[in-house]
C-alpha cells in the first residue's frame, strides 16, 4: 500500500500524485483534467446566458417605457412578469408606468438586488446590507440626525422641507457679497421676493395669493415698522419650512399677521414709554376697530379702563363686561377719550 501524504491542492490524505497534479474527489474517483474544464465551461456558460436572459428582458422594458408602450398587465398574463415575480401596481392614469413609479416600487427593488446578488454583481457591503433597519440601527439614524433632544434645540433648527428666502437673490457692494434678511431693506425684500416667484413654477392660485400677500406687506409696511413687517414674513416662511403653513392657509396667515405686526412702543421727551390709552368706544362695544388703533390723539389700545384705571392692569375686555367692577363698590373712575 503506497504511503499517504496531506495534499496541499485538497486538503486530504491520498496517495500521489499530490499538490498541483491532484486528482483526487471526496467518493474516491479521479477526474481527469478534461472532465473538469467540461464542466468548468458549461458553468461559465449557464452564468452567461442567465445574464443575457436578464438583459435582454430588462432592455426590453426600458424601451418600452421610453416610448410608452408598456401597459398594466397581471403577472399571469405578462410572461415578463412571471418570470421574476414582479407586479407593475403603480401606473397613470393611461395605464403606463412611468419610471418614477418604477423607482418607488419597494418589491422590485428587493428583486433587482436578489438577482443582481444571484449574479454576483453586488459589493460585499451592499450584500451585507438589509432593507429593513433593526431597531438599533434606526435609532442610532435617529440620533445622528437629530442631534439632540428637542427640548435643548431651538424652531430655527427644526426644517422639514426648503424654502425659497428673499435674501437668496441680493447681493450687495461692488463684491457682490449675499445679503442677510435681518437687514433688507424694503426695495431689496421686493426684489427678492418677486425674483423668487418668477423662478419657481407655481400655480395660479398660489401665485396669486403670494402676490396678495407681498401687497399686504407693503401696506402694512406704510402703518408699521418695517423691522415688524419683514419679521411676520419670516416667520411665514419658517412655519413653511416647519410644515405646519401652507400658501392656501389665508385664516392662519392673518392670524399671524395680527399677532406679529405691531407698532413700536412711543416714546416721550425723556426717553421713557408713554402711557397707554384705551379706547372709549371699546369699552361700551361701539369700536368697529378689531385691534388696538389709532386715534386724534394717538394710539389707543382695547383695555379695560376700570382695570386700567383702578387695578393699573391691562386686560383685553371692555369695561361693560368687567367683573371687578360688579364686585367693587360704586364709585367714579374718570376716562381718558381718544
Amino acid at each position: 500500500m503506497s504511503r499517504q501524504y496531506s495534499c496541499t491542492n485538497c486538503g486530504n490524505r491520498h496517495a500521489p500524485p499530490t499538490g498541483r497534479k491532484c486528482k483526487f474527489q471526496d467518493d474516491g474517483t479521479e477526474e481527469t483534467a478534461a472532465e473538469k474544464q467540461e464542466d468548468l465551461a458549461k458553468t461559465l456558460l449557464n452564468a452567461v446566458q442567465g445574464i443575457q436572459q436578464s438583459l435582454a428582458t430588462v432592455t426590453s422594458r426600458l424601451d418600452k417605457l421610453e416610448t410608452g408602450q408598456l401597459p398594466t398587465q397581471d403577472t399571469r398574463s405578462d410572461p415578463d412578469s412571471a418570470s421574476d415575480g414582479v407586479q407593475r401596481e403603480n401606473t397613470t392614469s393611461n395605464g403606463h408606468v412611468t419610471a418614477r413609479d418604477l423607482r418607488r416600487d419597494t418589491r422590485l427593488q428587493r428583486d433587482v438586488r436578489a438577482r443582481m446578488a444571484d449574479l454576483r454583481l453586488l459589493n460585499d457591503t451592499d450584500g451585507n446590507s438589509s432593507d429593513e433597519d433593526t431597531p438599533a440601527t434606526s435609532k442610532r439614524k435617529c440620533d445622528k440626525l437629530n442631534g439632540k433632544s428637542g427640548r435643548s434645540r431651538t424652531a430655527d433648527e427644526v426644517i422639514s422641507q426648503a424654502i425659497d428666502w428673499p435674501h437668496y437673490h441680493v447681493y450687495r457692494g461692488p463684491e457682490r457679497k449675499p445679503a442677510k434678511y435681518e437687514d433688507l431693506t424694503i426695495a431689496e425684500f421686493t426684489f427678492g421676493y418677486l425674483a423668487s416667484l418668477s423662478q419657481h413654477h407655481h400655480d395660479d392660485v398660489t401665485r396669486k395669493v403670494m402676490l396678495g400677500h407681498l401687497q399686504e406687506l407693503m401696506q402694512d409696511a406704510m402703518d408699521y415698522p418695517w423691522e415688524s413687517v419683514r419679521n411676520y414674513h419670516a416667520i411665514v416662511l419658517h412655519q413653511q419650512e416647519m410644515a405646519r403653513l401652507t400658501w392656501a392657509d389665508h385664516q392662519r396667515i392673518q392670524q399671524l399677521r395680527l399677532m406679529y405686526v405691531t407698532r413700536a412702543a412711543p416714546q416721550n421727551a425723556q426717553g421713557g414709554p408713554v402711557a397707554p390709552r384705551f379706547c372709549l368706544a371699546y369699552q361700551t362695544g361701539r369700536c368697529s376697530q378689531p385691534r388696538d388703533h389709532a386715534s386724534n390723539k394717538g394710539p389707543v389700545k382695547h383695555i379695560c379702563a376700570f382695570c386700567f384705571l383702578q387695578q393699573k392692569g391691562q386686560f383685553p375686555h371692555p369695561e361693560q363686561e368687567c367683573r371687578r367692577k360688579q364686585r367693587a363698590t360704586p364709585a367714579t373712575t374718570g376716562k381718558n377719550d381718544d
